[in-house]
């Protein structure tokens, strides 16, 4: 049984806001006032009601596990692969007659780096096994086969997927958080650690890799994981490809693909649709995507990526949860709300990002990476009209907001020898334009559900960050790698409430949240095929924007109580690559406090 060791931070409650999922009907009532007994779903946890009417929780958390991969490769060979011999010129000798497998190279630790050579947890899914027979429309498509991760696919593309990786990102009822996601190097997580992965480009896709355990705080706040997919851009001869797929419940996708280029220049193009009727009544959407990237390797700034990513996702409907009953009648129906209420969501996003890496001297590469972006957002929840009308401080049954965000990351890598280290910088920026309305119009009669009624909340909200990070790996001889690193992370938010009406007070409001992630890590090749590791890595999480949004009595208004959640993670493994098969094996333990729950 898990350890748990005690310690006092604020509630959340369970409250509409932006691209949350909707409770089941039954339970919307529930939430709208405070229980005068409030139980805490987890393990180690209590709450005691407080007088001014929300909870103070009493929470920590341990994990531990073994984690086990074997992937057998058969005559596909290995993924994606580099030449050497994974340890270096004076490497163990192999067994005779043992065929050693070209090393798989990792980039997901911010350098290349042979995967026997990493103290981590990680995993690479290669092109071929993300688009053979598969759909190539959900993320969970492909990561099903990583241990250590689960990914909740609802079949709802009014939300996202919920991912998590070794319990981070679990208490998300919607979309991603807790852990970071890259597309092509550039961050598909906010700066307050909420992501989303509806416009991955799986068609596209070159390798996915899948970072866990310590040395993912690397990546600063809510890295309790890391998911970085890279698209194909190398020069080779044009290549052009029409991809469709359908399957049951009118779900079609039809695409185009290109890549190809004379060096030193290169492209890559995709773009799709998908379209369904969903499993579910009231459950359809559709989806487009453009994707398009651009590399010229040998300008007089060095090598240049440019990268453009879009997608619309107008009106896709949301069938809400059920009750028990209602499951029991008919599991594929809607809850009766959402066809009340006409639930749905429209999303919109724009991202456009670029990278520099360029030669400082003999030893040193200097890369420069930049983007922009932009995300609105409408959806249309089945709040009661009663409960939206019981205070004037209710936010209403409308979420509307358009977000513009982008950042920059300048890093030096420098080769000393035996010696690697890489010094940077990161600061990204999310400027936010939130608006509430009721989601009815009218009384009596007249009254329309599921339209945009009166304003009922207008604020302006922004999140900086700054983040100095190091890192340094040692060769000592050929067979230990010593691998160490840190990141101060500093999370600044700002609410300015700009609907000051009546009774609606002022609710603005700012926090900054900071810390200090350390990580350390030794590697020990006994031969050429294996190696064995172990890691310690702190991290850190703050709340989300969405988090802050909502007081713990439900009103809108800057939530000030609550932390950043922090956590030790330590983790022992073994890794091998055999002439048919790899394996990795590894114990973790993560200790995290101050970590936000959400009230029953």
């Amino acid at each position: 049984m898990p350890r748990h060791r005690k310690t006092k931070i604020a509630d959340l409650p369970l409250l509409p806001h932006s691209d949350a999922s909707r409770l089941p009907s039954d339970l919307l009532p529930r939430v709208q006032r405070v229980p005068q007994k409030l139980r805490v779903p987890r393990i180690g946890c209590r709450a005691s009601p407080t007088p001014q009417g929300f909870a103070h929780t009493v929470c920590s958390h341990a994990r531990a596990a073994l984690a086990l991969t074997l992937t057998s490769l058969g005559m596909s060979g290995a993924v994606a692969q580099a030449g050497g011999d994974g340890v270096g010129a004076s490497s163990a000798a192999t067994p005779a007659g043992e065929r050693v497998l070209s090393p798989v190279v990792i980039t997901a630790t911010r350098t290349e780096r042979l995967q026997l050579d990493v103290p981590a947890s990680v995993d690479l899914i290669d092109a071929d096994t993300i688009r053979d027979a598969q759909l190539r429309v959900n993320l969970s498509e492909s990561l099903v086969r990583v241990p250590g991760i689960v990914v909740l696919n609802r079949q709802n593309y009014a939300q996202d997927l919920q991912i998590s990786i070794r319990g981070f990102g679990s208490r998300a009822s919607f979309g991603v958080r807790g852990v970071r996601l890259y597309v092509d190097g550039v961050p598909a997580t906010f700066p307050d650690g909420q992501g989303q992965v509806s416009h991955f480009p799986l068609n596209l896709a070159e390798r996915i890799e899948v970072l866990r355990g310590p040395f993912s705080a690397l990546y600063g706040n809510s890295s309790g994981g890391v998911i970085a997919l890279t698209t194909q851009l190398a020069p080779q001869e044009p290549r052009f490809e029409l991809t469709a797929a359908a399957g049951s419940d009118a779900t079609w996708r039809a695409g185009f693909s290109a890549r190809g280029g004379v060096d030193p220049y290169a492209f890559a193009l995709d773009a799709g649709r998908f379209e369904t009727d969903g499993a579910r009544g009231h459950s359809a959407a559709q989806r487009d995507s453009l994707t398009l990237r651009v590399a010229f390797l040998d300008s007089p700034l060095g090598r240049v990526r440019l990268s453009l990513n879009a997608l619309a996702m107008p009106d896709a409907q949301d069938p809400l949860g059920l009750t028990r009953a209602q499951w029991q009648a008919d599991p594929a129906q809607a809850s009766p709300v959402a066809l009340q209420f006409n639930t749905r969501k429209t999303t919109r996003q724009n991202t456009l990002g670029g990278e520099i890496q360029s030669a400082v001297g003999a030893r040193s590469t200097l890369t420069t990476a930049l983007w922009l972006g932009d995300r609105t957002v409408t959806q249309y929840q089945a709040i009661p009209v009663n409960t939206q009308l019981a205070t004037a401080t209710h936010p209403g049954g409308v979420i509307d907001f358009d977000r513009v965000f982008g950042g920059g990351d300048l890093r030096l890598g420098t080769e000393w020898g035996a010696i690697t280290t890489t010094v940077g910088l990161t600061a990204e920026r999310l400027d936010e334009d939130r608006r509430g309305f009721d989601n009815f119009t009218g009384t009596g009669p007249a009254q329309v559900l599921g339209v945009q009624g009166a304003l009922r909340r207008d604020e302006a909200n922004r999140i900086t960050t700054l983040d100095p990070y190091a890192q340094v790996e040692a060769r000592v001889g050929d067979r230990w790698r010593l691998h160490a690193g840190l990141r101060s992370t500093e999370v600044r938010f700002r609410s300015s409430d700009r609907f000051i009406v009546g009774v609606n007070r002022d609710d603005s409001g700012q926090a900054t949240y900071s810390g200090l992630n350390p990580t350390a890590g030794v590697v020990f090749r006994p031969t050429a095929t294996t190696s064995v590791y172990a890691s310690y890595g702190r991290g850190f999480e703050t709340p989300t924007l969405n988090e802050l949004a909502y007081r713990p009595d439900g009103s809108a208004g800057f939530n000030s109580a609550l932390r950043a959640a922090r956590s030790n993670n330590v983790e022992l493994g073994a890794k091998a690559a055999w002439s048919t098969l790899r394996l990795q094996a590894a114990v973790f333990g993560v200790r995290t406090t101050d970590d936000i729950v959400v009230r029953a």
